[in-house]
C-alpha cells in the first residue's frame, strides 16, 4: 500500500515538473538507431566495447555513434560505458564480498585502477569507500527483511 502511495506521488509530481520542459521533437531513425545502440551496449558493457567494434557489430558508422551520444546524452562513448560498468560494480560491492579487482573485471574494467579512476569520477569516492560507507545500511537492510513476517 505504502509503495502505491509513494508511486502516486512521483508521478504526480513528475507530471508537474514535466509541465515546465518543451516536447523535444526527435528524428525516428536517429531514436531507433540510439536504441540499438544503448541495447547493445546494456546486454554488453562488462565485455570489450569500443566504438570500432560497436560499429562492426551494428553495421553504423562509429563516427554516427558517437555524435549520437554528444547529441543526445551530452557524453562520450566511454564514459557512458563507464557509467553502466560504475553502476553495476556498485551493486556487486552491496551485494557480494568479492574483491574490489573481482569486480572491477566482472564488470568490463581491464585493470582495476582504471576502475578506480572511473568510480572515483562518477562516484566521487572509491570503491572501497563506497563499500565501506554503504556497509551499514546494507547491514540494517538485511536485519529489517528478516524481521519481516513472513506471508
Amino acid at each position: 500500500r505504502i509503495n502505491v502511495i509513494r508511486r502516486g506521488y512521483a508521478s504526480a509530481l513528475m507530471g508537474l515538473i514535466f509541465k515546465h520542459f518543451p516536447v523535444k521533437k526527435t528524428n525516428v531513425e536517429c531514436s531507433r538507431a540510439m536504441r540499438t545502440v544503448i541495447d547493445y551496449c546494456v546486454r554488453n558493457y562488462n565485455n570489450e566495447l569500443s566504438l570500432a567494434l560497436l560499429s562492426q557489430e551494428l553495421h553504423m558508422s562509429k563516427y554516427y555513434i558517437s555524435h549520437l551520444f554528444g547529441k543526445e546524452f551530452n557524453m562520450k562513448f566511454n564514459d557512458y560505458i563507464n557509467s553502466l560498468r560504475v553502476s553495476a560494480a556498485c551493486r556487486l560491492l552491496c551485494d557480494t564480498t568479492k574483491s574490489i579487482t573481482e569486480i572491477s573485471e566482472e564488470v568490463g574494467f581491464a585493470t582495476a585502477r582504471t576502475f578506480n579512476r572511473a568510480f572515483i569520477k562518477q562516484m566521487e569516492l572509491s570503491p572501497t569507500e563506497y563499500r565501506k560507507q554503504r556497509l551499514p545500511e546494507i547491514k540494517t537492510h538485511v536485519k529489517n527483511v528478516a524481521e519481516q513476517p513472513r506471508l
